[in-house]
């Protein structure tokens, strides 16, 4: 099952790295959609999203030792449907919907770490995106996202 969540990890690590080489820190990690589609390869924002998200749930699910696995699932769900409506910028309804799904991702996951895994770590990690969001001028919300989904990450590998 390690395999899955490594894999997840993997595909996270190279989709950001990829990006970030090719187009720089972008805003927000939805914002690398608009850099790939200017060379039509938006679409791979979503392949991201859903081969990131779909290892990391049946990991996950099988991980959490208890019955709160609708926390996981409502986490990589929000993954999947930010994802499938990329276009935030674009559209009034894509941007309610993405910007929802984010959010209820970003949520779930922190309220799952909160209550099974570390506590410490994950009031740190939130500690330090409130830090981040009041001292950085650019890119913050890309860099919160990355601490999200490095929590998650780190918290599941313990």
């Amino acid at each position: 099952m390690i395999a899955l969540l490594l894999i997840s990890m993997t595909i996270f690590l190279a989709y950001n790295v990829s990006i970030a080489k090719i187009y720089g820190v972008p805003n927000s990690l939805s914002a690398s959609f608009y850099n790939l589609r200017e060379h039509n390869l938006g679409f791979l924002f979503t392949i991201f999203c859903w081969t990131a998200a779909l290892p990391l749930l049946i990991y996950w699910i099988e991980y959490s030792p208890n019955d709160w696995n609708f926390l996981p699932f409502i986490s990589c769900v929000g993954l999947m449907f930010v994802g499938t409506a990329p276009a935030f910028k674009d559209h009034e309804l894509e941007k309610k919907v993405h910007t929802g799904a984010a959010l209820i991702c970003a949520i779930s996951s922190y309220t799952w770490t909160i209550l099974y895994t570390s506590l410490f770590l994950s009031i740190n990690f939130i500690l330090l995106s409130i830090l981040l969001y009041f001292l950085l001028k650019k890119n913050k919300t890309y860099w919160i996202e990355m601490l999200a989904f490095i929590n998650l990450y780190s918290q599941l590998s313990l």
